[in-house]
């Protein structure tokens, strides 16, 4: 259903006051108060995301955690080692199933955002400085707030490299495709869409509407659009389900309408969602193989050196227990090694 009152575009942008990065006082004053020092959170596989009142918690405890303690002398949050980033995972104090696929990859996702979004940061720092005629040298003596200098000297480094600004320069372009933002906040539309489809009145347009439309006055139903751009498609979406409704046919289904008119593939999301979970079941079950053989075999070497030890008494050194040791394994794998005198 339309909304019954819609302003037009704002003319001019006023600087509106924000709010500075979370340091997750209020969720540590929140865990104060429970037994388990954990708090519940609700993950729904079909939206591949959590879907909750305490999602925003969530991803305020992950910010936190990645500012505090992920390492900072890697290019990207993929190229941090997988045991290190799930060390991360399994630090946030909510009760998530790390074991689930889909919950997996919501967190690791989410922690790659905030670790991305820190970064972003400390680069916007870094080039400020470099745009105030600093020298390389007192833009180094100058860390970023909380970054040890020896991190902060890797990263003016790294934000120096021509590999750098390169990729920096091809991202400010893709940035200035965007159209419009929206106001959705913190929660995903793919969350929001969820939500509407349990209620009665379920209806993507609408969705659309509230997410790209702010209130201009709390005490009046009146909106205003943040972009011209999503107000025109706005207007096309209701256009076309009309005339389907005109058509005395069934109406049309409005995922397909905002799809139709946004350009964008229905349900893209969910597939990429379920492409990437497999490949991240697969990498993870190909660790915890690896590592139960390294566990094994580090089992089967003690024992094998206590066994010579018992044996041969304490007259063996380090050196000839490797090397019985080398000969034991060759032996293990029907290899044979024949001695010339």
């Amino acid at each position: 259903m339309a909304p019954q009152s819609t302003a037009s575009t704002e003319s001019t942008s006023k600087k509106r006051n924000t709010r500075g990065i979370s340091r997750g006082v209020g969720l540590e004053r929140l865990l104060a108060m429970t037994t388990d020092r954990k708090l519940p959170v609700k993950f729904k596989e079909s939206a591949g995301e959590a879907v909750c009142f305490n999602r925003s918690k969530l991803a305020i405890e992950s910010g936190v955690i990645v500012r505090s303690f992920a390492p900072l002398e890697y290019k990207s949050w993929i190229k941090i080692p997988l045991h290190d980033r799930e060390a991360l995972m399994e630090r946030v104090k909510f009760w998530v199933d790390l074991n689930v696929p889909f919950i997996w990859d919501y967190l690791h996702r989410s922690m790659g955002k905030k670790y991305n979004s820190h970064r972003s940061l400390m680069c916007s720092y870094f080039k400020s400085l470099v745009d105030s005629s600093h020298s390389i040298e007192q833009i180094k003596a100058n860390p970023y707030k909380d970054v040890p200098h020896d991190k902060w000297e890797w990263l003016c480094n790294h934000f120096s490299s021509p590999e750098f600004k390169k990729r920096s320069l091809a991202g400010s372009k893709n940035r200035e495709k965007v159209q419009y933002n929206h106001c959705s906040g913190s929660m995903a539309f793919v969350v929001r869409h969820e939500q509407s489809m349990e209620s009665e009145n379920h209806s993507p347009i609408q969705v659309f509407h509230d997410t790209h439309t702010r209130v201009i006055d709390k005490t009046t139903i009146n909106r205003i659009w943040l972009s011209d751009k999503a107000r025109s498609q706005y207007d096309q979406m209701i256009a076309i389900r009309e005339q389907s409704m005109e058509e005395g046919s069934e109406p049309r289904d409005e995922g397909d309408i905002c799809a139709e008119v946004l350009g964008k593939k229905k349900a893209r999301r969910r597939v990429a969602v379920m492409q990437s979970n497999q490949e991240t079941e697969e990498l993870r079950e190909k660790v915890r193989r690896q590592e139960e053989e390294i566990r094994k075999m580090k089992e089967d070497q003690a024992l094998f050196q206590q066994d010579v030890l018992n044996r041969l008494g304490l007259n063996v050194t380090l050196k000839q227990l490797g090397l019985l040791w080398t000969l034991h394994m060759l032996q293990q794998s029907n290899k044979y090694i024949i001695w010339l005198v």
